[in-house]
């Protein structure tokens, strides 16, 4: 599942927290979270902690992909 990497910054940014601190929330990662900023494919199970830990549903954080 690929994520925004931009809305991910924005909203980590808007919410006043690190890379650290979102890991940490999310329960992930550090290095997820850089996949997710970088556009790299997550697992479902990630995706969704890190839409919680942003307060985001998950379907606003899902990049589009064409079928």
């Amino acid at each position: 599942m690929i994520l925004k990497g931009y809305d991910i910054d924005i909203l980590r940014a808007n919410a006043g927290l690190t890379i650290r601190a979102l890991a940490a929330t999310s329960k992930c990662s550090p290095a997820t979270i850089q996949k997710a900023r970088q556009g790299k494919d997550l697992s479902v199970m990630a995706a969704g902690r890190i839409s919680k830990a942003l307060g985001v549903p998950l379907e606003d954080l899902i990049e589009k992909q064409p079928q």
